[in-house]
């Protein structure tokens, strides 16, 4: 990462973390309303919701790397199953299902496929509000993920050969978000996660890894919304820690917490984080789109 980018980013995490600690929360006392005990079956919205610039998150989309033929397709679902409601706190049980598939851009509108990784799993959630402008989400999550090479996998000319190799890993991970209402216009948003690696394999990697992260969203128009969001992740590859970093950036058609379509910027500069590639190193400038399901 060339000292431009190391600025740039110094200055804007500063920025955000100066206005406050953060999160989202359009959820808070109009989603979750004085009712007392309640279960509730296949609820709506999510209770916990990542940061836009999380990496390891369901999500349905993709981007196109501006430098390159690299193109991320994103497939998944993320719903909570069952919740229960007690006064304006809730705790949710769902399931997490999601893949990412590296793919090349080639002419004619072809995109082989170069590698997939799957994740899935269950998940156990929790909302509550604390005040008007706050309120505290957390999800902990047990999941299994791997990573397959495909055959649009392109070879490089080179005397040594990639084989595919197995590439899994079950883990657990703890998330807590601090949601902050500046003003019915401004939204900040922070995480702070920790995730313990149980198995995997190769067995190359560090037992625990720590990713935090800050987002702000400014509402334009009623369902146009500019968002900025990033992400830090601490992980440990034969035995090399890194710190890896993602950005995104763009705007929101739709609620905040409602369906709808993002266009956006992003910007990885780190360890590669598909299992397939896992030692290599990653740079990317990409625009991309979500669909808020």
């Amino acid at each position: 990462m060339n000292k431009f980018y190391i600025i740039l980013i110094f200055f804007l995490s500063a920025d955000l973390y100066s206005q406050s600690l953060i999160f989202k929360s359009n959820l808070s006392d109009q989603n979750y309303s004085a009712k007392k005990n309640k279960f509730e079956f296949l609820s709506s919205p999510e209770i916990f919701s990542p940061l836009k610039a999380s990496i390891f998150e369901s999500r349905i989309g993709g981007w196109k790397d501006l430098n390159n033929n690299l193109v991320r397709l994103d497939i998944g679902y993320s719903p909570d199953i069952i919740s229960f409601r007690h006064r304006r706190s809730v705790a949710s049980i769902g399931v997490d299902f999601f893949t990412f598939s590296s793919l090349r851009s080639e002419v004619n509108f072809k995109f082989p496929v170069e590698a997939i990784d799957y994740n899935f799993g269950l998940k156990f959630s929790y909302h509550k509000p604390i005040n008007k402008k706050l309120s505290l989400e957390g999800r902990f999550r047990l999941a299994h993920i791997s990573s397959h090479l495909q055959d649009g996998y392109k070879y490089e000319r080179t005397d040594t050969i990639f084989t595919p190799f197995v590439y899994s890993r079950e883990y657990i991970d703890l998330s807590a978000i601090l949601n902050y209402n500046y003003s019915k216009r401004i939204l900040f948003r922070t995480q702070l996660s920790l995730n313990y690696l149980i198995n995997s394999k190769p067995d190359d990697f560090g037992k625990l890894y720590l990713q935090f992260g800050f987002e702000k969203y400014i509402k334009i128009f009623k369902k146009i919304n500019f968002y900025f969001s990033n992400e830090f992740r601490l992980v440990s590859v034969k035995s090399s820690s890194n710190l890896n970093y993602n950005l995104e950036t763009g705007f929101k058609f739709g609620g905040l917490n409602t369906r709808g379509v993002s266009l956006f910027f992003t910007y990885y500069d780190g360890q590669d984080y598909r299992g397939q590639f896992y030692n290599k190193y990653l740079n990317y400038k990409a625009i991309g789109f979500t669909f808020d399901i």
